[in-house]
């Protein structure tokens, strides 16, 4: 999770880009967020297919594949293990329990992806984000004050050790007995990883911080290319495979690069194109004066290594990529920035956003468009049940009574089932059983609060073939663009924004953003699992 080889690069220069920080157990006064993630991004349904079928489809048909006496060892089933399909819906029941009966702990549902929604909240309340991704480190805004992965927290007690005195005898002589071998050290039990304290008290709590700041200092590249650095190397977003299974990152670097030379490659050939020698150069015909022509630079001197030069269009679609998987750490910036604690926890639309900036109130109101459009002027009797249905559904998502499952049907069209272990040869359940279940699923929230309406291929070239028309009638279009001279401007600006306006003259509208993820999302699938029994068009509708 989160990008390729930065857990590694960060627990090799741990000591040069962490600070330890000691937390006494009596110190945790303030409730602790918990956030849970929304909806799946369209943009990841790749890389949420390849980790299903790592995850689930392989350890089943190894499972039904092996002969009863092999897997019934214990050694086997704890390296096939598939995660119970309710553990989920256990574990958010039993924070649930845990927050109505204390004020210790706060549970937030994300309008999205968790990642960006975690470091937003900790921005916000001045706060850690404790986890185990190393996308927390990429992620910034102010206020946020680090990323503590899970897996390097200890708990500790100090404890005397008396030494006990060597005895003499009456001579005057001292018995020395030579130890036959060395001896294993012992585990103190008031010493243990991870969350939970062990047994006693006094305990310590000893945690590892990394900052965004750190890193970038390390790397000698702007904090706010920090997004790009992820993309580049890979993250969920950009590790997608193309039609020929070839990975972006299989371009970029030789087999022989570890997870870390990658990193420090790629932080190199930034640093080469924002040096101060390389932009003064007289040979310089295109200076960098956008983020859109850093990209393009750093994709063409990573592509220099093949011995053929990819072509025009194939770099267009790398450098598009990258663009995609650069701005899934966009964290937006509002003038209402200030929120308190007491509002943190108010059953409203959005806990970090203005009203009319939230990403989650949209979906829930296909229906409530639909009804202005057929009566604008006049606040009919349907629209204001529309509206009530609405704040009672968003209620319901904020409080963990409406599963983020789905919410991807309203966010996406699209349905995960949940796999567990099945036999291969047979239909999946998930369509014998749930698919009849989950037409009256669509049917009902369609009734209340409407579904996304999804476009046929026949549109998409339509929409596409009007665009290119207005593209013809302009060619003399103005693009309003940012330029920067220097290393220190491009520091000091917030290098995300101007790539949505790239972005979206590279896809087009947003309708054809959301059929363009759904055709990757459904070839990745095919290309996994195959078109048979199991596929079925409720999954993506």
């Amino acid at each position: 999770m989160g990008v390729h080889g930065l857990t590694t690069y960060l627990r090799e220069k741990q000591r040069v880009l962490s600070t330890t920080l000691n937390l006494p157990s009596n110190s945790f006064s303030d409730p602790i967020p918990v956030v849970i993630d929304g909806p799946t991004p369209e943009l990841k349904f790749s890389t949420v297919i390849s980790r299903l079928g790592q995850s689930h489809v392989q350890p089943s048909l190894l499972f039904f594949r092996t002969s009863p006496a092999s897997r019934g060892t214990a050694r086997f089933l704890n390296e096939t293990r598939i995660i119970p399909p309710l553990a989920y819906t256990a574990c958010i029941s039993a924070l649930k329990n845990l927050q109505n009966s204390t004020d210790a702990l706060e549970v937030h549902f994300a309008d999205e992806e968790g990642d960006p929604y975690a470091v937003e909240l900790a921005g916000k309340i001045g706060a850690y984000v404790v986890g185990n991704d190393s996308d927390f480190v990429v992620l910034n805004t102010e206020g946020y004050l680090g990323y503590i992965p899970l897996e390097e927290m200890m708990w500790h007690a100090p404890i005397s050790v008396e030494v006990p005195s060597r005895e003499e005898d009456d001579s005057g002589f001292q018995e020395v007995r030579k130890p036959k071998s060395k001896r294993r050290p012992v585990t103190d039990a008031k010493i243990g990883r991870g969350i939970i304290p062990p047994d006693g008290d006094g305990l310590t709590l000893s945690l590892v911080v990394y900052k965004p700041d750190s890193l970038a200092a390390h790397l000698n590249i702007p904090v706010t290319l920090l997004p790009l650095l992820g993309a580049l190397v890979g993250n969920d977003f950009s590790r997608q495979p193309d039609s020929d299974r070839r990975t972006v990152q299989s371009l970029f670097f030789d087999r022989q690069l570890s997870l870390s030379q990658r990193i420090t490659r790629v932080a190199s050939t930034i640093q080469s194109i924002l040096s101060p020698s390389t932009q003064k150069r007289k040979n310089s015909k295109h200076p960098v004066g956008t983020v859109m022509d850093l990209i393009d630079r750093a994709v063409n001197q990573l592509l220099t290594r093949l011995n053929t030069t990819p072509g025009s269009g194939e770099i267009d679609v790398i450098v598009e990529k990258i663009v995609e998987a650069t701005l899934q750490y966009a964290i937006p910036k509002y003038d209402d920035a200030n929120v308190s604690a007491h509002d943190l926890q108010l059953p409203q639309v959005c806990a970090l956003h203005p009203r009319s900036a939230c990403p989650l109130l949209p979906v829930f109101s296909q229906r409530i468009e639909v009804e202005v459009s057929d009566d604008s002027d006049v606040e009919s009797e349907a629209q204001q049940n529309a509206v009530k249905v609405r704040a009672q559904y968003l209620a319901a998502f904020r409080d963990g009574e409406f599963a983020p499952k789905l919410l991807d049907i309203l966010s996406s069209g699209t349905y995960w089932p949940r796999i567990f272990l099945e036999h291969p040869d047979t239909e999946t359940v998930s369509r014998s059983i749930g698919r009849p279940i989950r037409e009256w699923i669509y049917s009902i929230l369609d009734n209340a609060v409407g579904l996304p309406e999804m476009l046929d291929e026949e549109t998409e070239h339509e929409s596409n073939k009007k665009e290119l028309d207005e593209d013809e009638e302009d060619p003399d279009e103005i693009v309003d663009v940012v330029e920067s001279d220097s290393e220190t401007e491009l520091a000091g600006d917030d290098l995300l924004a101007p790539l949505k306006g790239e972005l979206h003259r590279l896809h087009g509208s947003h309708d054809d953003l959301r059929l363009h993820a759904l055709r990757r999302g459904r070839q990745s699938y095919q290309s996994i699992f195959g078109a048979g029994p199991a596929w079925h068009k409720n999954l993506w509708k």
